[in-house]
């Protein structure tokens, strides 16, 4: 972990966010604001009530890995015991690892930004305060398990860019383990962690000795031991296999059709999804921030200010990248990872989309973690503004980044509250 001390202001702002996704948790029902409830709550009761893993038989969501169902019905079966509601209860164990997720990409925002900056702030509040982030950590579900061990691999596998200390690739491979252990979509993580290890060896070829440590063995044989265990864990038709070989033809005129379509008019004024459900780019967007269309907000105008406000934070990280965008990649070579982090989720995204002819795998919420990425380039262009005596764009990053912090807890409280 970073060893540089929380200053008061970001425990301030962390304390806050929990406080608002507690809020959330306990004034939601467990099958709102989620995805495919019902057969993540029936893994969890069959593991409490049989002792065992489940068949397709009793869950569609029987192919995927034990980890999180196991620590979520630890709690079942505690809420039993103290005669609460079972399955609301069991939520506690996506809390934990949505609060984990949470705080390892803070750490990457301290790694990368300097400290106690305006652009490090700005960052903070997007990230905590990002809308549909509130509603994770309520989730029964294991995307959550998977969210903490892609932000711990980021974190490490920056940190080596910018340390290069052995330990470093040691933690990234060890998330990796938990990502795979999470979902089998975690193995991704797994080969951009050997994809770097091997660019490594490379680059330090002259030193090989550095690499010859017991620690980074074994996190390696740890990370390997958790895909074997996770993939012998598929059972059923929905499998890594069923999305690369079945599905819909390969076929590049419809990957054009979805990557080049967007409507810009229904993205800022499509409060619900229900005009632009079945255009990629607006879909994706959008759940990115709000969910999609099966997910109700209390409020029909707030939804319509964050649309303006992630429009803006959107042309504001792309005037960024277009200004020091090739200085800032030379620079800090880490920034390229993470670049190539979110494209390949992204791309993942749009792979299974087509794939499996489904415009529910455009639902951005699946690669959540990418928000860690866009808060981290959206501090990083207000400083880079600030360094080069734009103060005027440096402010306005600033006040985009305060509109999370009032726009988000007044949707929740009108959610909740009204």
């Amino acid at each position: 972990m970073h060893r540089q001390r929380f200053d008061t202001r970001s425990i301030c702002l962390i304390l806050a966010a929990i406080g608002l996704y507690y809020f959330h948790f306990y004034n939601t029902p467990w099958d709102k604001f989620t995805i495919d409830a019902p057969s993540q709550a029936a893994y969890v009761k069959h593991l409490v009530e049989y002792g065992a893993l489940p068949t397709v038989e009793h869950t569609t969501a029987a192919h995927h890995p034990p980890a999180f169902y196991v620590m979520a019905a630890s709690f079942f079966r505690l809420a039993q015991v103290v005669q609460n509601d079972p399955i609301s209860t069991a939520r506690h164990a996506a809390m934990i690892c949505f609060v984990v997720f949470t705080l390892m990409s803070v750490n990457l925002l301290r790694l990368m930004l300097p400290p106690r900056s305006g652009g490090y702030y700005a960052a903070l509040m997007v990230l905590l305060f990002w809308p549909i982030g509130v509603t994770m950590g309520a989730r029964l579900m294991c995307d959550i398990f998977l969210y903490a061990g892609e932000a711990g691999v980021i974190f490490y596998l920056a940190r080596w860019f910018q340390t290069r200390t052995v330990e470093s690739l040691s933690g990234a491979f060890l998330w990796a383990g938990v990502s795979v252990l999470g979902k089998n979509s975690g193995s991704a993580m797994l080969a951009l962690d050997f994809c770097v290890l091997f660019l490594a060896v490379y680059q330090y070829r002259c030193d090989m000795r550095m690499f010859l440590r017991g620690g980074l063995f074994l996190s390696i044989l740890f990370a390997v031991a958790c895909c074997m265990f996770t993939f012998l864990c598929e059972r059923g038709a929905w499998t890594t296999q069923a999305i690369l070989f079945g599905g819909s033809p390969y076929d590049l005129s419809l990957w054009w059709r979805t990557f080049a379509h967007f409507d810009l008019f229904l993205f800022a004024f499509d409060s619900d999804m229900g005009l632009s459900h079945d255009i990629f780019w607006n879909m994706f967007l959008h759940s990115l921030l709000l969910g999609n269309g099966a997910m109700i907000w209390g409020s029909i105008y707030i939804p319509l200010f964050f649309n303006v406000l992630w429009l803006a934070i959107i042309v504001y990280g792309l005037e960024g990248m277009l200004s020091y965008g090739r200085k800032l990649l030379r620079a800090q070579t880490a920034y390229i990872l993470l670049w190539l982090f979110v494209g390949m989720l992204t791309f993942s995204m749009m792979f299974v989309r087509i794939r499996m002819n489904n415009t529910e795998y455009s639902d951005a919420r699946f690669i959540y973690p990418v928000v860690a990425v866009i808060a981290l380039w959206h501090g990083t262009v207000i400083e880079q503004h600030r360094l080069k005596g734009r103060a005027r764009l440096a402010q306005l990053g600033m006040v985009l980044a305060a509109g999370f912090l009032v726009l988000t807890p007044a949707l929740f409280m009108i959610q909740n509250l009204l």
